[in-house]
Formats: C-alpha cells, sequence, structure tokens
C-alpha cells in the first residue's frame, strides 16, 4: 500500500490516522490536500511521504452469542 503513487484528486490521509483529505495540488514532494469538517474548509501542505491512499474502515457484524 505505501508505494502507492498519489496524483491530483486522490483522497488521501496521514498515514498516522486523521481524516480523508482530497489532493489538490502536487509540487516537488509536497501534497496540498482539502477536506471541511463542520462544514468548515481548510487546506494544508504535507509531504506526499507522509500521506497514504484513504480506505473506507471496513464494517464487520459480528454475530452475538447466547
Amino acid at each position: 500500500m505505501d508505494n502507492q503513487k498519489i496524483e491530483e484528486g486522490d483522497i488521501v490521509q496521514l498515514k498516522s490516522g486523521g481524516v480523508a483529505m482530497t489532493v489538490d495540488t502536487i509540487v516537488d514532494n509536497h501534497a496540498y490536500c482539502v477536506w471541511q469538517v463542520n462544514g468548515e474548509h481548510f487546506t494544508e501542505g504535507y509531504s506526499i511521504h507522509s500521506l497514504k491512499k484513504y480506505e473506507k474502515p471496513k464494517i464487520t457484524v459480528g454475530r452475538t452469542r447466547r
């Protein structure tokens, strides 16, 4: 997963976790990302090496024991 190329328009998150962000622009080894939380818009630049492509959390439904 770490060797996937990140491109403009990809949905990513920090390798350490956090919110899903959209890559707006890539300059050299920096990705400038945008995201929203509670209707507030954020923009920040990150080293491309600190990002991974976002994967939706998998929801597992367990069986209830009786």
